[in-house]
């Protein structure tokens, strides 16, 4: 399913999970363009529904991805195999 949908720097990213964390494969994190082209730009096997705005230093926080203004992309490697709510 999807666990959460946030729109950021010109994109709309959203993540797909499991019903329980390691339970299958296939889920990722997508990016959505404006001509509703997706890309996965990020692999997991796990269950997240967050997502924020960190204004202070202009990024979203989704899953455990961390998205700044210029769509760059990093992990927190140690939320990787952790349920997380919104």
């Amino acid at each position: 399913g999807i666990g959460a949908l946030m729109p950021w720097a010109d994109r709309l990213y959203m993540l797909s999970y499991l019903s329980v964390p390691g339970g299958g494969a296939g889920t990722g994190l997508y990016e959505i363009d404006e001509q509703l082209g997706m890309v996965k730009v990020a692999n997991h096997s796990s269950v997240f529904a967050n997502r924020m705005i960190h204004h202070w230093t202009d990024q979203i926080i989704i899953g455990p991805y961390v998205i700044d203004a210029r769509r760059n992309i990093r992990v927190i490697e140690s939320l990787q195999h952790v349920r997380i709510g919104a």
